[in-house]
């Protein structure tokens, strides 16, 4: 399998295939080319041949016509003449003779042409030389003549079937110096053709065996983020599959730490519980004692001053001390509550739904008013807002302590005014403002308000309402952040999933029950 070759050998196949391709194409077009070059390099030759043929049948012919014309009265050879085309037909057999040829015909004809020609050659020099003999008769040069015009006919027949054979073979070379051409143009079509192919499915092959995985990797990396459960492991033993399994087993041992803190945080807040429903009940029984001990003074048989010394230390350092223990025991029993609704928050099952934002709002805002009481001047006001895709019940417990702490951490010197909004912050998610005229917050304490217990001053609250918000809106794949001014107010964004028109589809999200 491709998932299974390291990137860097996908990477090596992709480049190499293409040149390897190409290199073969031009060894191909390169024998193409250079058969085409034998064959125009033939035919050059054949012209070469022929002209070379045409030379020695014009010279042969030409010191023929000067001994013949010896013959005749008043008229004498022409020596310079001769002496021209001889050396001419010399320099045209040297040639011929020098020349090679594939074509057995042709070679055969050359074998006999070539001897008979220098014999002829050799014939005519003769004969002129005998010519200029006085002795010698005109009878006896004009048979050698006759001797000699029959060997020129010869030879004139065998250049003319040298004509014939490179005239048939000239065309034979055109005919392959054509079918070449085609074989080039040819080669090149299918060449473009393979390479085109090879970008084709070789950039499937990456766009399936790297960019889609990396796709899922990615997806992988924002569903860890999000808290939310993996896609399935995409496999392969190259770098991409080793990183998908880096992340599932870090999402692995997140998850595990993750459930085990729950269960640590539920188990000591339930631990803690125990202990202090015994300090509770013993702080009951001395209150207990402490009145029966009151009734008890009430004696005239206990002596005045004794009497007077208890109900002092009853009513002073006693009850001081066990009104600083109830006070303890209630702080310590809200901090446990807290805990409780902190480990809850990571545990509880959500139901994904299509949820009207507006509906919620509305609802929130009538429970903060009415829990403000009526002289509170509280005034909140809501947009229009769409609906998004989540848990009704954990939608409305983040704006519920949205608008609460913004009621909480009003400004003492104006009314408390608070606005929710929505900007839509793409096609698949929308952005909700919580806008206030609080007492603000200091740009230096905008990320501490989200860490458990973290209070900005004295006031009521154990200081985990927006360390909970972040963990909702986070399983319901969103996020949260402060924009704040001290003095002027507050604003805290909350991103959320858009719902699709007319659907009620349901998204899984990690995180349920441990």
């Amino acid at each position: 399998m491709l998932s299974d070759v390291t990137i860097a050998k996908k990477t090596l196949a992709v480049v190499a295939v293409p040149v390897l391709m190409n290199f073969g194409l031009v060894v191909v077009l390169g024998q193409l080319g250079s058969a085409s070059d034998e064959m125009v390099r033939g035919q050059h030759q054949s012209q070469a041949l022929m002209l070379a043929a045409e030379r020695i049948e014009s010279g042969l012919v030409s010191i023929l016509q000067e001994i013949t014309d010896q013959s005749s009265p008043g008229l004498g050879p022409n020596v310079v003449e001769i002496e021209q085309n001889r050396v001419d037909v010399v320099a045209a057999l040297a040639e011929a003779r020098e020349m090679a040829f594939a074509d057995p015909e042709v070679g055969g004809i050359l074998a006999e042409l070539l001897p008979k020609s220098e014999a002829l050659l050799g014939s005519l020099i003769a004969t002129l030389d005998e010519s200029r003999d006085a002795g010698a008769a005109g009878q006896t040069i004009n048979l050698r003549s006759a001797a000699d015009n029959r060997e020129l006919d010869a030879i004139q027949q065998l250049i003319t079937r040298v004509g014939t054979s490179q005239q048939r073979i000239g065309t034979e070379r055109l005919a392959g110096i054509a079918e070449l051409a085609a074989d080039r143009r040819l080669v090149l079509m299918l060449g473009a053709v393979l390479v085109a192919l090879y970008a084709v499915v070789s950039g499937l092959l990456v766009a399936r065996g790297i960019v889609g995985r990396l796709r899922v990797v990615g997806e992988n990396v924002d569903r860890m983020g999000q808290d939310r459960e993996l896609l399935a492991p995409i496999g392969g033993l190259d770098e991409i599959g080793d990183i998908d399994r880096a992340f599932h087993e870090m999402n692995r041992v997140l998850g595990s730490q993750r459930r085990e803190n729950d269960m640590f945080v539920y188990s000591v807040s339930h631990d803690l519980r125990s202990p202090l429903v015994n300090l509770q009940g013993f702080g009951s029984e001395l209150v207990h004692s402490m009145a029966t001990m009151r009734r008890m003074l009430d004696d005239p048989r206990v002596p005045e001053d004794i009497a007077t010394r208890l109900r002092e230390l009853a009513d002073g350092e006693v009850q001081e001390a066990l009104d600083y223990i109830a006070l303890a025991v209630q702080r310590q029993s809200n901090i446990i509550d807290s805990l409780l609704r902190l480990s809850r928050a990571g545990r509880v099952e959500y139901t994904w739904d299509v949820v009207s934002t507006h509906e919620c709002l509305e609802s929130v805002a009538r429970g903060v008013r009415s829990r403000s009481g009526p002289d509170a001047d509280v005034e909140i006001t809501v947009d229009p807002l769409p609906d998004v895709l989540g848990d009704r019940t954990a939608i409305e417990r983040v704006f519920d302590n949205l608008l609460s702490n913004a009621v909480k951490y009003r400004s003492p010197d104006r009314p408390c005014r608070i606005h929710v909004g929505a900007e839509e912050a793409d096609a698949e998610r929308v952005t909700f403002f919580v806008r206030d005229n609080s007492v603000g917050i200091a740009p230096h304490q905008l990320e501490r308000v989200f860490l458990p217990f973290a209070r900005l001053d004295d006031r009521p609250g154990e200081g985990i309402g927006l360390t909970i918000v972040r963990k909702i809106v986070e399983r319901l794949q969103g996020r949260v952040w402060i924009e704040s001014t001290v003095g002027v107010g507050s604003t805290i964004r909350v991103t959320l999933c858009l719902a699709r028109r007319g659907s009620t589809e349901r998204t899984p999200v990690s995180g349920g029950a441990a």
